[in-house]
Formats: C-alpha cells, structure tokens, sequence
C-alpha cells in the first residue's frame, strides 16, 4: 500500500499521510472525545461514591477523638468542609478551652449544640456574634478565636459551622462529655 500518494484515500496530519478512518479521521476523533468524556464521568463517579456515606451524604470520620483530660485545651482547626479533630472527648465539670482556627479560605464558625455549660469566655474575629450564653466561636480566614466553657451535662453532642450549607458540606463534629471523676 502506498501512503505517500496524495491519490490514496487518507488524511494529511503533521507530514505524515495515513490510511482514511485510521488515526485521525473524524468518526475516530469523535469516537475518542466520547469515551474520554464517559471515562471521565465514570471516574468521578467513582470517586462520589467512595467519599459518600451510601446515602448521598459525606462519608462519617472515623478519626480518633481528641482527648482533654483536667482542665485542659484542644485546638479546632476549620477549613473547607471539616474540623480537625472532629470528635473531643472531655470530663464533665471541667472548664474547657477550645483555641479555634480557621485555615479556610472563608468566614468559619462553630457552634455546640445541646450542651448545657458555663461560658466563660467566648472572643470571635470576623463579622460573627452568638447569641447570650451560646456556645460559639467564630474566625475570618487565616484568623481564630476562643471559647471557654465548663460542660454541666454528661452526654454526646454536635458542633457544627452556622454558615449557609456549610454543615450540609461536611462541617459538623462530636463533643463526648464524660462523667468526672
């Protein structure tokens, strides 16, 4: 067969002369965009479904909770769309410090749901403020904050980012609060 003859059917790439549908014709062409497309889709796919829960939801941490023993304090870093740690294990009656951190590209907050405690102290940066006696801390971007309280209540409760579809993201965690001694 004769691929330098400009008589044969083929298609002229880049100096070299090839046989027509092979290499370079458009059906091939098109036939390489789809399946690189499909491949593509099935790899995110993929990828979905390995960082869900099985309900559509993000997959659950199964990370070591931190663990403040005494009087004691833990730092919360917050980034998009976690906490680190996202568990804390701590004693009830026993005044606890959270050194809060953002090290998102957004405003971040957190906020202890259903825990009955003595504030002591709470200081935020950025534009947010909590309610009188709420559990909450709050820090622009590359900023941080503390929140100081002694939990009264044994049990297992959440904190989580108020922010619009922060929480639904992924931004939530678990505070254990054990009897004291």
């Amino acid at each position: 067969m004769d691929y330098g003859s400009s008589a044969g059917p083929g298609v002229q790439r880049g100096g070299a002369h090839l046989p027509g549908g092979v290499g370079g014709a458009r059906p091939h062409s098109k036939i390489t965009f789809l399946g690189g497309w499909v491949g593509k889709m099935m790899i995110s796919s993929s990828l979905l479904v390995a960082c869900s829960n099985g309900d559509g939801g993000p997959a659950a941490s199964t990370a070591t909770p931190a663990v403040i023993s005494g009087n004691g304090a833990v730092t919360v870093a917050a980034s998009e769309w976690h906490f680190e740690p996202s568990s804390i294990r701590v004693e009830r009656g026993r005044r606890i410090t959270i050194l809060f951190q953002n090290d998102g590209r957004i405003l971040h907050n957190l906020k202890l749901e259903g825990v009955e405690g003595d504030l002591i102290e709470s200081t935020s940066s950025g534009p947010q403020e909590a309610d009188e006696g709420e559990l909450f801390v709050g820090a622009g971007s590359g900023e941080g904050g503390t929140l100081v309280f002694r939990p009264l209540d044994a049990g297992t409760f959440t904190y989580y980012c108020t922010l619009e579809g922060h929480r639904a993201f992924g931004m939530e965690g678990t505070l254990e609060v054990e009897p004291g001694p």
